[in-house]
């Protein structure tokens, strides 16, 4: 799959005939050993035979807490050429809380938190920093500040927008004000590409740039009031963060796709690691591009597909 990354934007281009299968995934939260077991039962393609060829994997931010497996799964990502990953907005949390080094309290054993940042990241699900050492995590963040924010997917002559939380909305660029986003709802998507641009762009101020960052990674506007926008310039939209129950929420050809992995109950089926692959040929296909794959784990720990 080609890559072609601009400030902090994206450009990916997946041939079929050439790459392979490609899968979509969101908001892992450090469920690595879910992850791990439904990328063995997509048999996920790492390295190929000879008369094989190679799968990739996008994943749309959030690899980390809220599970002990997030050093895991960052780590994964990170070391994966046929893993891409999005920044998200708990990525932008363990890089806040990695600026200062933990620091060993004069009345406990303990390393406390330092910092209103540190705390922030804890509360959050954080806490599995913990677990390792300090300088490994923090080399982790620091690789996060490297991924786009937001990337255009090109498949089969069809343009797939992709962020975390939302595109970017007409008014962002007029006004810092969340309540004023939307209420245009023919949006162009080209807004986006923008948007991660300067989020990326250092010679911009920080409050700019920290507000377009918010936006793409954040920022829940469209989906809790359920607006369906026009996104012109792109076939379809994805996007995670927002948590939904049983199946993903599609508006228009925007889809939310996060169905709560780190919530998984055996006892109450709603919640779950979903995985989308490229397959147009399925008559059902999501948008006429994706097959849906739901996981989970029954009360025997096992993983199973809805």
């Amino acid at each position: 799959m080609k890559e072609t990354l601009t400030q902090r934007y994206a450009k990916w281009e997946h041939n079929p005939e050439t790459d392979g299968r490609l899968f979509l995934i969101t908001d892992i939260h450090g469920q690595y050993k879910m992850f791990r077991e439904a990328m063995k039962f997509l048999r996920f393609v790492n390295f190929p035979r000879p008369d094989q060829k190679p799968d990739f994997l996008i994943n749309l931010g959030d690899m980390c807490d809220r599970g002990e497996g997030s050093f895991d799964v960052l780590s994964s990502f990170r070391d994966n050429p046929n893993f891409k990953s999005l920044d998200g907005n708990h990525e932008k949390m363990m890089f806040n809380g990695t600026r200062k080094p933990p620091y060993q309290s004069f009345v406990s054993t303990g390393s406390d938190a330092r910092g209103s940042r540190r705390e922030y990241w804890m509360t959050n699900g954080g806490n599995w920093m913990y677990n390792h050492d300090f300088n490994a995590v923090r080399a982790l963040a620091d690789w996060t500040e490297t991924l786009p924010f937001a990337a255009e997917l090109h498949i089969d002559g069809k343009v797939i927008g992709l962020s975390h939380a939302s595109v970017a909305p007409n008014e962002i660029f007029e006004s810092a004000v969340e309540t004023d986003w939307f209420e245009d709802h023919d949006v162009d998507w080209e807004n986006t590409k923008k948007a991660a641009m300067i989020a990326g762009d250092e010679s911009q101020h920080i409050m700019y740039r920290e507000m377009m960052e918010y936006c793409l990674t954040f920022c829940r506007k469209a989906e809790r009031q359920k607006i369906e926008l026009n996104v012109k310039g792109v076939d379809a939209v994805l996007h995670g963060h927002c948590v939904q129950e049983h199946e993903p929420l599609i508006l228009g050809k925007t889809m939310y796709f996060d169905n709560g992995a780190f919530l998984h109950d055996p006892h109450e089926q709603k919640f779950y690691m979903n995985v989308l692959e490229y397959a147009p040929e399925d008559k059902g296909a999501i948008f006429g591009m994706f097959r849906l794959y739901q996981f989970y784990y029954d009360e025997n720990k096992m993983l199973c597909l809805k």
